[in-house]
């Protein structure tokens, strides 16, 4: 992946900084995580991650510390991750229209649990200690204008004040 590529968007209301959330958009067509590879070295056999997989969480790990350094969220979680995928340029207008409202859900892959899974593994130890602390999750898929991942993390205590 092309670093020059990474735009880092402050895309939310700048009255919110120092409250105990965060909320970072990942550019790029949302991507899911991989299922570990092995390969046999001789008489062994070692277990990698895809490289792919591994840009992709360097990627989320360079707009979260563009944006937030070394802060880290503390107690237990919730996390939103919103993907947004582009529309093809072979869909009619109507269907286009549609589809920004809304009314045509994502049913493509990547599935939600994997596009999740890479984005909370990209974070662990990063934005939060260990993700082991995010107890409640939600994943959602759209078509828009601008490929995008969206993932923002609350600390629970903020919720319940």
């Amino acid at each position: 992946m092309d670093e020059s590529n990474i735009i880092v968007p402050i895309s939310f209301d700048p009255s919110l900084i120092g409250h105990n959330f965060i909320m970072i958009d990942v550019p790029g067509e949302p991507f899911a995580k991989q299922r570990p590879r092995a390969a046999k070295k001789g008489r062994y056999i070692t277990i990698y991650t895809p490289r792919e997989t591994k840009q992709y969480e360097e990627k989320v790990r360079k707009v979260y510390d563009t944006m937030y350094g070394s802060y880290q969220l503390e107690g237990d979680l919730t996390a939103e991750i919103e993907g947004t995928f582009s529309i093809p340029n072979s869909v009619s207008k109507k269907k286009r229209k549609e589809m920004l409202e809304g009314k045509v859900p994502h049913t493509k892959k990547p599935d939600c649990d994997n596009m999740g899974k890479i984005c909370l593994d990209a974070l662990n130890e990063v934005a939060y200690p260990d993700d082991a602390a995010i107890n409640k999750l939600w994943i959602s898929k759209k078509y828009g204008d601008i490929a995008k991942v969206r993932i923002t993390i609350i600390e629970n205590k903020m919720i319940s004040e």
